[in-house]
């Protein structure tokens, strides 16, 4: 009983994720989360189910001091009657339980096509999207991140404290903070912010690469405007 008001607990936390996040606004997630507020529901009453089982079962104390009848008689009847009570019990909740884990499955393979739907549809859009406009430097650091083996180390407030790439390529925050803005690369946030993150392209990034190294695809470079020198100054 213990198990499936946890497992209630944890379809219900499942449910309120769900309802807020991308998956949201995904064609057909209406009837999932309907399918989901079922599961919450069924596990619920499979509970219950199990609660009355407690409920109904003969617990075979020692009765109130007085006169006493045949205590063997007396359980055998206690017993007789709770038993159809018990296996109705059991039965309801071990249905509700079958229709939950249908759902659930229901749930988890609607939800991974929806996922597949969404990044394919990403793709296809980062495949489309123009090249972008980067300057020789920011080329230069998406081609070294594409190589593999450049990471990042944030201090524990978030703040980047160095961007080391193996093949010697100089990389500094404000490119990389380019980079990101573009979607062109992404940093594994798995590991804790004071270990390195690998740092890798995303498709627009592999697709931005893609675009400038095909035959006519070499854009001009972005360049920053040049800053008057000395007594150049209007």
């Amino acid at each position: 009983m213990a198990r499936a008001h946890q497992f209630a607990q944890d379809a219900l936390q499942l449910l309120v994720s769900l309802d807020s996040s991308w998956y949201n606004s995904a064609p057909g997630s209406r009837e999932c989360l309907e399918s989901m507020g079922a599961v919450v529901s069924g596990v619920s009453l499979a509970g219950t189910d199990l609660a009355t089982v407690i409920y109904h079962n003969p617990l075979d104390g020692e009765p109130s001091p007085g006169p006493r009848g045949d205590e063997a008689s007396i359980r055998r009847n206690r017993h007789s009657h709770a038993k159809p009570r018990v296996t109705e019990s059991l039965d309801n909740a071990a249905h509700q339980l079958e229709v939950a884990a249908v759902a659930c499955r229901y749930t988890a393979t609607t939800v991974e096509q929806a996922h597949t739907r969404l990044v394919d549809s990403r793709e296809r859009r980062a495949r489309n999207a123009p090249p972008a406009k980067l300057s020789t430097a920011q080329w230069a650091a998406l081609r070294a991140i594409a190589q593999g083996g450049v990471h990042v180390r944030k201090s524990l407030s978030g703040r980047i404290t160095w961007i080391k790439a193996t093949d010697g390529t100089r990389i500094i925050q404000p490119t990389l903070d380019v980079l990101e803005k573009h979607r062109l690369v992404q940093v594994d946030t798995r590991p804790p912010p004071h270990r390195e993150r690998p740092i890798t392209l995303t498709a627009r990034g592999r697709q931005a690469l893609y675009q400038r190294d095909r035959p006519g695809g070499n854009e001009a470079p972005a360049v920053n405007p040049p800053h008057p020198g000395p007594g150049k100054s209007r």
